[in-house]
């Protein structure tokens, strides 16, 4: 028996709920981040637990940012979860769709961090409940009542993971809801490279929305340029592709445009969680419409690479920035 939790609404088999902006599906885990930078981890002394996993991170920015989101993932029912379900909850996440495992624990993820706030991981994932992260625990009720559906690959790299998200994929179309997906694609979670690019073809085929880095592109689609991997990944199907560039913004294309849209110069700390809060700017902008216009893209993508730059000023994924734009120069 698992334990489903609600703020607001229906439980899993009730009736119809309030509507949502964005329902995000995937992994969630506690971050331990050194209590300092710039040094070992063999070196630190004490480490501060926050919240972390990909759609997990994406939630809370986008309920920050005044959109209504919810969270369908898997945890530990544990103190660790505990940890990561209040943390969502403080943010304003719906958490209908967590469910807490009663006998496997919570993914964890120790994070080294450079004096640059480039970051290395070291995390204890293999037997944790995101394991048994399948289609049984994708909440229909959310994602019929969503305008967009954000997924992320990490469960793909096992099979009820991978079916788990394609099943998520098929109920938001055949609810008219738009899918959003961030390939986050890190090659040493994966059997094998090949493995990694056949799930963002998979993540390609299945979304409107498609955003991935550089390095993401280039293990799906070969050395290509930015803008040319974004192209390539546009005939699989997504109406709008965005390659990010770290500090120098991002590219993108659509089936009429293309264009590079430049990232604000800010003092980094802390790389973790950027990409995620990146993706809850844009579709901060982009959820209420299928209107995919030049304008309205470089708009969405000018604040998308605001709030990445801004989180990338502060320790933390999901640390409150409640002064982010003056951080940018905004």
């Amino acid at each position: 028996m698992l334990n489903g939790h609600d703020s607001g609404g229906t439980t899993r088999n009730g009736s119809a709920a309030a509507s949502i902006d964005v329902v995000c599906i995937g992994e969630t885990l506690l971050d331990l981040l050194p209590s300092r930078t710039g040094r070992r981890l063999r070196d630190a002394s004490s480490f501060n637990p926050s919240l972390g996993g990909s759609p997990a991170n994406t939630s809370v920015w986008l309920s920050r940012l005044g959109v209504r989101s919810a969270l369908v993932t898997r945890i530990g029912d544990d103190e660790f979860g505990a940890i990561c379900m209040r943390e969502l909850q403080d943010a304003g996440v719906d958490t209908r769709g967590v469910q807490q495992d009663p006998k496997l624990k919570t993914g964890l993820c120790f994070l080294q961090i450079d004096a640059a706030g480039e970051r290395s991981f070291f995390s204890y994932r293999t037997e944790t409940a995101e394991v048994r992260f399948g289609p049984d625990d994708i909440d229909e009720t959310l994602i019929a009542n969503a305008k967009v559906v954000h997924l992320c690959p990490t469960p793909m790299k096992l099979p009820a993971g991978r079916a788990a998200i394609l099943h998520a994929a098929e109920l938001a179309k055949s609810h008219g809801a738009m899918v959003s997906a961030d390939c986050n694609l890190r090659p040493k979670h994966w059997s094998s490279m090949e493995d990694a690019a056949s799930a963002g073809w998979d993540l390609a085929r299945m979304s409107d929305i498609l955003k991935l880095n550089e390095e993401e592109a280039q293990l799906i689609v070969g050395n290509l340029p930015p803008l040319d991997a974004a192209r390539r990944l546009m005939e699989a199907g997504p109406k709008l592709v965005v390659v990010t560039l770290g500090s120098e913004g991002a590219v993108w294309v659509t089936h009429d445009d293309h264009g590079h849209v430049a990232a604000p110069r800010v003092d980094a700390v802390d790389a973790t969680g950027c990409g995620d809060a990146w993706v809850a700017g844009l579709l901060a902008r982009l959820n209420d419409t299928e209107d995919l216009q030049s304008d309205r893209v470089r708009d969405a993508i000018q604040e998308a690479n605001r709030l990445g730059a801004a989180v990338a000023t502060v320790y933390g994924a999901t640390t409150p920035i409640e002064t982010w734009p003056q951080r940018v120069g905004v």
